[in-house]
């Protein structure tokens, strides 16, 4: 698992995905999920743009150190 940490790389990215080597899906915000709004898991034919996002992210093992100072910076987290 990674995690995104650049501001920048993050405001081009609005859905979310899942994303394997044959189909991908694009799902409903988490949130729209929790307060029971109607919305669908659907697949799509679009590719966002994976490697980028895989290449420009952190290991949340290997790289938790790095995380935790953007978490420090964002939310003020300890």
């Amino acid at each position: 698992m990674k995690i995104i940490c650049n501001k920048e790389l993050l405001n081009t990215i609005h859905d979310r995905w899942i994303i394997s080597e044959n189909i991908c899906y694009n799902l409903p915000p988490i949130n729209t999920i929790y307060q029971g709004q109607y919305a669908e898991i659907k697949p799509t034919k679009n590719s966002p743009p994976f490697e980028n996002w895989w290449t420009n992210s952190h290991d949340i093992l290997l790289e938790w150190e790095e995380i935790k100072k953007h978490l420090v910076e964002k939310n003020n987290y300890k």
